[in-house]
């Protein structure tokens, strides 16, 4: 008996999603929501995205979801993926695969018609999981035995998994942190330890969506305790303090792994315009904290972003330091050529050195 799935057969009944299923896969039997989403319907948890598996080719997708008047985005083309997207929403539709060849960072593929082919390419049982309204639940591999009680386990030989994309080392703690309650395969975290020093790392912006993913979630001790012994952060970023773990947020979390040299660790994993300045002020402000440099520390609060000196308030552990010195901020801020000016200063450098100083003293309670 088919197991029927209400919240996705809500969402395949929902535009612009209907309509791209319809002029793509008319019999409903060849596109099938696949990953997370199956596996979110299964939990009875909610989910945003939807990724689809499909035993079509990628230009019959671009031919069914162009007459659908969907646009699409050909950047994965050679690896069977396609994005279609229109009315704001966008799918990513990947042609059933098997690997032909890997190196841990690139895979040359085949595409196939064997939905159990494809799933064993995939990462985590949990994940190996498609469903269409039409076809219910397909679960070649049987990852739903490992949906209760969850748990995080590599798709058959752990180590052949990590070795054709190192990128699951990273996406292994990424779903432990987002899944507290989980349970880990015995297996699976000993291979990922085992080879998180040694095999090939994937391209910074993937490293970077990972670690980001793992640190917005709140990392069980457990977990900081395996990537301890498994060298990985010190691999990626040459050291990482012990006290990473006081911290509440990832974007401070990320700043004490990026000291002492933040802006050349921001640009080597290349991290997203959106938050790398205020990563690179964290990080600034801690090392100056570190030194015992306050003059130094005053300045870099002078300058921060207003995003970043909120972040510093909330983060009273890491940054306990400081805030005493935030409550001055403002008035040390305002301080300018008026005051120079009843000070005696005519406008020039002259004025402009005696307005630093005058900010700096009043943060620092000098004056």
């Amino acid at each position: 008996m088919k197991q029927r799935l209400p919240i996705l057969d809500n969402r395949f009944g929902q535009e612009p999603l209907s309509t791209l299923t319809s002029r793509v896969d008319p019999e409903g039997e060849c596109l099938l929501a696949v990953g997370g989403c199956v596996r979110d319907a299964l939990l009875n948890k909610d989910f945003a995205d939807m990724d689809f598996a499909t035993s079509l080719t990628p230009k019959q997708v671009i031919e069914g979801a162009t007459r659908a008047g969907f646009g699409v985005d050909l950047k994965g083309f050679d690896h069977g993926t396609v994005v279609v997207h229109r009315d704001g929403q966008a799918f990513e539709i990947t042609s059933l695969r098997q690997d032909v060849e890997t190196d841990g960072r690139h895979a040359r593929i085949a595409l196939t018609n064997d939905w159990t082919e494809d799933a064993k390419r995939r990462d985590f049982t949990v994940n190996a999981l498609y469903y269409a309204p039409k076809t219910g639940l397909l679960d070649p591999l049987n990852g739903k035995d490992d949906l209760h009680p969850l748990t995080l386990k590599f798709v058959g030989n752990p180590e052949k998994r990590i070795l054709e994309d190192s990128l699951r080392i990273f996406r292994f703690y990424r779903f432990w942190s987002q899944w507290p309650a989980v349970l880990i395969d015995p297996e699976s975290l000993t291979w990922v330890e085992k080879l998180a020093t040694s095999a090939p790392l994937p391209s910074r912006e993937r490293i970077t969506t990972e670690w980001m993913g793992m640190l917005r979630c709140e990392p069980p001790e457990e977990l900081w305790t395996s990537l301890n012994k498994a060298g990985l952060g010190e691999r990626v970023f040459g050291h990482v303090p012990a006290y990473v773990r006081e911290a509440k947020f990832m974007e401070t979390r990320l700043a004490i792994s990026f000291a002492p040299a933040p802006e050349a660790m921001a640009d080597a994993l290349r991290l997203p315009g959106n938050i790398r300045r205020q990563v690179v002020e964290l990080a600034q402000i801690r090392s100056a904290i570190i030194n015992q440099d306050d003059h130094l520390l005053a300045r870099r609060l002078l300058h921060a972003a207003k995003e970043t000196i909120t972040m510093v308030g909330r983060e009273n552990v890491i940054f306990g330091h400081c805030l005493s010195l935030l409550t001055r901020l403002e008035t040390a801020r305002k301080i300018g050529a008026v005051e120079a000016r009843a000070a005696g200063l005519e406008d020039g450098p002259e004025m402009g050195k005696w307005i630093r100083k005058a900010r700096i003293d009043c943060l620092l309670g000098l004056n």
